[in-house]
């Protein structure tokens, strides 16, 4: 099974390989962009939609990470609350009378 699920992904990263090349190729075209009255370079459309990518992916990771370390804060918390509240109830059990 674990052999399939590797060829699987190898199929993906092929077809995303393959079709990116395309992309590259069929977007050699340069252009000019322009914003709050400055312009950038020109470049190529497929490099201004590559490197939006990959800032978008850059974007994600650090939002996932972000989020990761809030869990693991609470996580934390958590941890420290339960074992606060095992020592009471510890101490409780150990003060209760023997019958």
């Amino acid at each position: 099974m674990l052999w399939l699920k590797r060829l699987l992904l190898l199929l993906i990263l092929l077809v995303v390989a393959v079709v990116s090349v395309v992309f590259v190729l069929e977007n050699q075209t340069p252009v000019q962009l322009g914003f709050a009255g400055s312009l950038s370079p020109q470049w190529p459309v497929a490099a201004y939609l590559t490197l939006a990518f990959i800032a978008g992916g850059l974007l994600g990771l650090l939002a996932g990470q972000v989020l990761r370390m809030r869990l693991h804060l609470k996580v934390a918390r958590t941890t420290s609350q339960l074992k606060r509240s095992q020592q009471k109830l510890e101490q409780a059990s150990a003060n209760l009378p023997d019958n």
